[in-house]
């Protein structure tokens, strides 16, 4: 998780790993906001400012299989 403070411009780059990730890539979501699709060895950046506690969760984009969640929490 991370902590932000509220009203705060929050920018997240995730990167993603070029082996061992499914071929697809990885789609983030939430937060009001989802990002394009990364494909192994890109990044994609999410950016939103900070209203309320929220999460983000990366998923296989083809199947909207989870593979993880983060929180965010705002203060």
């Amino acid at each position: 998780s991370i902590s932000v403070t509220k009203g705060n411009t929050v920018k997240i780059t995730f990167n993603v790993r070029s082996q061992g990730v499914y071929y697809g890539g990885l789609d983030f979501r939430g937060c009001g906001e989802t990002t394009p699709t990364a494909k192994p060895g890109e990044s994609t950046t999410m950016q939103f400012t900070a209203s309320a506690s929220c999460s983000i969760t990366s998923y296989w984009p083809v199947s909207n299989y989870v593979k993880d969640t983060m929180q965010v929490i705002v203060s």
